[in-house]
């Protein structure tokens, strides 16, 4: 009884290393021919900015927009995120950057008057914090989507399905949920996203500066498609790490044109 037992440990075990071998492996062949930059499943090192010695206004960022359509990536970058990486990263270039948790619903009625383009309603709500305001800034996610033939490995199916044949369907489906497998094959690939910063002049609402940046960057392998190692906080912390990387190159950008 007991070698019966031994035999099928040592089945289990070799049916659990080749179902994970079958999903790591299965990109290896194209790694050479992944976009640049890399990207791995971490935030972007700070950079230094140029003239980040030069102190710039007074900036307040509005909440922008986030247009994309892969719901993986809309469940994990908002609105609110972009908009605090671009706080973060305009107060690292030495602007002065109001806090937009502080502003209260202030904030909700200038970011309508701004959308709207009332310069006429935008001097009745120019006081308080908003008085010596200088630049409005707003960063757009205009673009996020994963690549053409990117999806590779085991979709949930599959894991499950070899999963359920050795430890049972019900468990298998409790280890794993299928809507948690999905998304994590979803993020992973080659991705291109298009980031926009607006500045505009917060006493006429004309636009002081302008520009769109894209780049198709590589979402490496995850852990998530790996039966029994599924991690989809690491999927949304090497999304966001993709959005970071191009908050940098739009603040980069403004910041040179001081």
């Amino acid at each position: 009884m007991n070698e019966l037992k031994v035999i099928w440990a040592l089945l289990l075990t070799g049916l659990l290393v080749t179902a994970g071998c079958m999903v790591t492996g299965a990109g290896s062949d194209k790694a050479s021919q992944t976009p640049e930059p890399m990207v791995e499943q971490q935030m972007p090192q700070p950079i230094e900015y140029m003239n980040a010695h030069v102190q710039g206004p007074i900036v307040v960022v509005l909440p922008g927009s986030v247009k994309s359509t892969s719901a993986a990536f809309t469940k994990r970058i908002t609105v609110e995120k972009v908009a605090d990486l671009g706080e973060a990263e305009l107060t690292r270039a030495n602007f002065r950057v109001l806090d937009r948790t502080g502003l209260g619903d202030a904030l909700n009625d200038m970011t309508l008057v701004v959308n709207m383009g009332d310069a006429s309603a935008l001097k009745k709500l120019k006081k308080g914090k908003f008085k010596t305001t200088k630049w409005f800034a707003k960063f757009d996610i205009l673009r996020a989507e994963k690549m053409a033939g990117a999806k590779e490995g085991l979709d949930d199916g599959s894991v499950n399905s070899i999963f359920g044949s050795i430890v049972g369907d019900t468990q298998a489906s409790e280890t794993i949920p299928p809507t948690e497998i999905s998304d994590s094959i979803e993020v992973e690939g080659p991705w291109i996203i298009g980031l926009r910063l607006i500045i505009l002049d917060a006493g006429t609402l004309e636009q002081v500066s302008a520009g769109y940046f894209e780049d198709q960057m590589e979402l490496g392998r995850t852990e998530g498609v790996t039966p029994g190692t599924l991690n989809p906080e690491s999927d949304g912390m090497a999304l966001e790490s993709l959005v970071h990387y191009l908050v940098q190159k739009a603040v980069a950008n403004l910041d040179n044109k001081k």
